[in-house]
């Protein structure tokens, strides 16, 4: 099952490169432990960052 995980990435950081980092941290954290269940997740992020 494909999974959209969604949540803050710049939201809050007034684009502080560290504090957008930090976001995408957490949201990759989940990700991973989804997929060592077996779900294929998908970030917005992946895919619309270079």
């Amino acid at each position: 099952m494909l999974i959209l995980i969604a949540g803050p990435y710049r939201s809050g950081t007034h684009d502080n490169p560290q504090l957008m980092q930090q976001n995408l941290n957490n949201l990759e954290a989940v990700a991973l432990s989804l997929f060592r269940k077996g779900y294929t997740p998908i970030i917005g992020e992946w895919v619309a960052l270079p």
